[in-house]
């Protein structure tokens, strides 16, 4: 909860809501800061107690789901230190086949990514690869909306820095899902927010008047 609450969200998942923010109300209770610092300061005997107590819930509930294994190993709400420990270790594996391992692992990425695919790994926790289709599949649309001549005549952007960001990234060499993460809200923030207000902004000054004499 630590790395999510302080790491994660701020420096990695913010970018997305804030802009969001700025033109919609948010009425999402969870996400509230206070609400937040409530929970964290929860003891965290409490916190395993109601997650058994969910667990107890739903086993009571509906028999069926409850018997269905879930990605970190419970069954019936219960779960053996063998499943815990294979679940706990699959679970950061497959962390590291969707977001990459860390910079100066990356040219050892091919042969991680290949010993995952082939142990079954990949894939029984995470479903959103978007590292590797920001190498294969998403290249198209990167091409379209970092390298376009907008983003190339404007004075936020340095463009052969985002040149090299896509090659490094598409070659494999390096890791710069983060990067381009942030590349992209940016681009979305200049483009539908700031530009858009701007040139409506515009239009409304210099749009021609027109007079309209009443007939008598």
């Amino acid at each position: 909860m630590t790395f999510a609450a302080f790491n994660e969200i701020p420096q990695r998942r913010f970018g997305v809501p804030a802009a969001a923010r700025s033109q919609t109300v948010f009425r999402t209770p969870f996400l509230d800061n206070d609400f937040v610092a409530l929970s964290y300061r929860a003891p965290r005997a409490s916190i395993a107690r109601r997650a058994e107590e969910t667990l107890d819930f739903v086993s009571k509930s509906n028999a069926a789901l409850s018997s269905i294994r879930t990605d970190r190993g419970y069954v019936n709400g219960r779960r053996t230190f063998l499943r815990k420990a294979l679940a706990e270790t699959t679970f950061k594996l497959d962390y590291f086949y969707s977001e990459g391992l860390p910079l100066h692992a990356t040219r050892l990425d091919p042969l991680f990514r290949g010993a995952m695919s082939a142990l079954g790994v990949a894939g029984r926790h995470k479903f959103l690869y978007y590292r590797t289709w920001f190498q294969r599949e998403l290249v198209p649309y990167l091409e379209e909306r970092l390298n376009n001549s907008s983003i190339r005549q404007s004075s936020f952007w340095k463009s052969a820095s985002v040149d090299a960001l896509l090659r490094e990234h598409r070659s494999g060499r390096a890791n710069y899902l983060q990067e381009i993460n942030a590349a992209l809200t940016l681009e979305a923030v200049e483009r539908l927010l700031l530009k858009a207000r701007w040139n409506s902004e515009t239009s409304a000054v210099f749009a021609p008047q027109t007079t309209v004499r009443a007939s008598h």
